[in-house]
C-alpha cells in the first residue's frame, strides 16, 4: 500500500489506537511478528471463503476470483465489465470520494460482490458464528468504494458459520445487515478524514497505553509501547477494579511506580496490590499450597495436548470449531524424581488423528497416578470427547479425566506474583516461576501450533514436525518445573516467598 492509499485495515488500526495506525504506516518494521491468532484467522477465513464459493456456485451460478497481487483492482473491474454474476476476493479503489475523505485514494477488499435485483450485494465472511462491529464497518467501507465506482449497493450481509453439523459440509447463514451498515456509512467519511489527518502527522502520536491495547485483539506494537513500564503498568496489577484503573490513568498515573502511596479512592486491598507490584513482592498461601500438593500421587503424569478447531470440519460427523486433538506430550515423574517423556504427533493428512492418538495416550497414562494439567475444564473435556470418539481407549481416558489435577487452580488460589500481571496463562506463569522453560521453542502458542500442523500435513516438513514436538514437550515440561518450584517453596526452601 502506498502512502496515498487508505484501506479498511488502516481504519480499524486507527479506531483501536491513533498511535497504532501511525506506526503501521510509518514504522512497520517495529511491528511484532505475526501472531498465532492472526495466522489462525487467516487460515479459517480462507477455508470459509472456499466453502462459500461452493455455496454461491449452487445458488448464483458462476463466480470469479480475481488476483490478489498488484493487479487485483484491475482484475476486479475486468470481471465486473465482463458480466460476472459474483466476484470473490475482489479489490476496488476510488479517488476523490466526497466529504472529509476527499483527496484520499481508498482501497477496499471485498469478500463477496454479487449481482442482485437492480444492483449489487456486498458481503463479508465472518470467521465465527455471529456478526461483530468490525464486520459492519468493513461492509460500510466496501459499500462506499463500490458506489464510488458506480455500483449501486442494495444489500449488505455477513455470512456466519452455523455450528450444527451438515452432511454437505459447513453451512453459512447469510444475515442481512443493510440498515445498520447504512448507519455506519454515514459516519464513515468523517472517520476516514480524521484518520488520514493523523496519518499525515510528522511525529508519532503519544497515545497512552490502556485496555484498548488488547481490544479487539492485541496490538502488534504492544511491546514497543509497553516496554518503558517494565511490567509496572497499572494495567498489569492484579486486583484493581476497572474504575480504579481509569481513575489512575485519568490522573496521569499509568506507571505503578509513580502512583502516590496514599492515592485517594483506593480500597485497602488495592493499596496492597500496588505496593506488592512496586516491590516485586511475591505472596503465597502456604496452607493452600500444602493441601494442593498433597493430593498428587506418583507416578505423576504432566500432560499437554494440542488440538485444531477448524471452522470447516475436516472429518465426517464433526462440527464447526469442534476440537480435534492431534498431538500430546507426557512427562512421567516417579517418586524418586526420575522423569521420562512420551509424545505423539499425527502426520497422516488423509486419516482421522484421534484413534492413533487415543491409543498412544491411553498407553502413556495407563500406569500414572495423578494427571497434572493446566486448566482442567478444557483438558478433561478433550479427554472425555476423545474417549467418546475412540471406544477402545475409552476406559483409560475416562479414568485419566477423573484423576486430572489442575495446576492452574492451585496457582490462582495460592500465589500472588507481580510477574503474572492480570493473566494466568501457562507461558507467563512458567516464565515467572520457571524461567527458561520455553528456550529454543519457536512456536508462540496453541494457535500457532495448529497452523503449523496444517502446514505439516500439506508438506511433510521435518523441520515443522520438530518445532511442533519441541513446543508440546515444553508445555508438559513447564508443568513439571512449576510443580517442583512449588514443592520447594512448600518445603521451606531458601529464597522462598513470604506467606499471606
Amino acid at each position: 500500500m502506498t502512502r496515498q492509499e487508505f484501506s479498511e485495515e488502516a481504519l480499524e488500526a486507527w479506531l483501536q489506537c491513533e498511535r497504532r495506525a501511525w506506526l503501521e504506516r510509518h514504522r512497520p518494521e517495529s511491528r511484532s511478528t505475526e501472531s498465532g491468532l492472526e495466522r489462525y484467522l487467516r487460515e479459517q477465513h480462507a477455508d470459509l471463503g472456499r466453502a462459500y464459493r461452493h455455496q454461491l456456485i449452487r445458488t448464483a451460478g458462476s463466480t470469479v476470483t480475481p488476483s490478489t497481487g498488484t493487479g487485483a483492482a484491475a482484475d476486479t473491474v475486468r470481471a465486473l465489465r465482463d458480466g460476472a454474476a459474483a466476484v470473490l476476493d475482489g479489490t476496488l479503489t476510488a479517488e476523490g470520494v466526497g466529504g472529509a475523505s476527499a483527496g484520499m485514494r481508498l482501497r477496499a477488499r471485498l469478500d463477496v460482490l454479487r449481482r442482485v435485483r437492480e444492483g449489487w450485494a456486498v458481503e463479508t465472511i465472518a470467521a465465527g458464528t455471529r456478526v461483530r462491529p468490525h464486520h459492519i464497518r468493513r461492509l460500510a467501507f466496501g459499500r462506499l468504494v463500490a458506489e464510488a465506482n458506480g455500483l449501486p449497493v442494495r444489500r449488505s450481509a455477513v455470512a456466519c458459520v452455523v455450528r450444527a453439523p451438515s452432511p454437505d459440509g459447513p453451512r453459512l447463514r447469510v444475515q442481512d445487515v443493510s440498515a445498520v451498515t447504512a448507519d455506519a456509512l454515514r459516519r464513515l467519511p468523517a472517520r476516514i478524514g480524521a484518520a488520514g489527518a493523523s496519518l499525515r502527522a510528522a511525529r508519532e502520536p503519544r497515545t497512552a497505553i490502556g485496555p484498548h491495547c488488547h481490544r479487539p485483539r492485541t496490538c502488534p506494537f504492544l511491546s514497543r509501547c509497553w516496554a518503558p513500564y517494565d511490567g509496572h503498568s497499572i494495567f498489569e496489577v492484579p486486583g484493581l477494579r476497572s474504575d480504579t484503573r481509569r481513575a489512575l490513568r485519568g490522573a496521569g498515573w499509568s506507571d505503578v511506580r509513580r502512583v502516590p502511596r496514599r492515592a485517594p479512592g483506593l480500597e485497602p486491598a488495592e493499596h496492597h496490590a500496588l505496593n506488592d507490584t512496586r516491590a516485586d513482592r511475591v505472596r503465597v498461601d502456604f496452607g493452600a499450597l500444602h493441601t494442593g500438593l498433597a493430593e498428587l500421587s506418583f507416578p505423576v503424569a504432566y500432560l499437554d495436548m494440542e488440538f485444531a478447531t477448524p471452522a470447516v470440519p475436516w472429518l465426517p460427523g464433526t462440527n464447526p470449531f469442534q476440537p480435534l486433538p492431534f498431538q500430546f506430550s507426557v512427562h512421567l515423574e516417579d517418586a524418586e524424581g526420575g522423569v521420562h517423556n512420551l509424545s505423539f504427533l499425527h502426520r497422516e493428512a488423509a486419516r482421522d488423528p484421534r484413534p492413533a492418538l487415543a491409543g498412544a495416550l491411553a498407553e502413556a497414562l495407563a500406569g500414572a497416578g495423578s494427571i497434572v494439567v493446566y486448566d482442567a475444564s478444557a483438558e478433561t473435556l478433550l479427554l472425555t470427547e476423545l474417549a467418546r470418539a475412540v471406544p477402545t481407549a475409552a476406559a483409560t481416558l475416562r479414568s485419566a479425566a477423573e484423576r486430572s489435577w489442575d495446576l492452574l487452580a492451585l496457582v490462582r488460589s495460592a500465589i500472588r506474583h507481580p510477574g503474572f500481571g492480570t493473566g494466568w496463562g501457562l507461558k507467563r506463569v512458567a516464565a515467572t516461576l520457571a524461567p527458561g522453560s520455553y528456550e529454543n521453542v519457536e512456536l508462540a502458542d496453541g494457535l500457532a501450533a495448529q497452523t503449523a500442523w496444517r502446514q505439516l500435513l500439506r508438506s511433510e516438513d521435518a523441520g515443522l514436525a520438530a518445532r511442533l514436538r519441541r513446543y508440546c514437550e515444553a508445555d508438559s515440561r513447564a508443568l513439571l518445573r512449576i510443580v517442583r518450584v512449588l514443592r520447594h517453596w512448600a518445603a521451606g526452601g531458601s529464597g522462598g516467598p513470604a506467606g499471606i
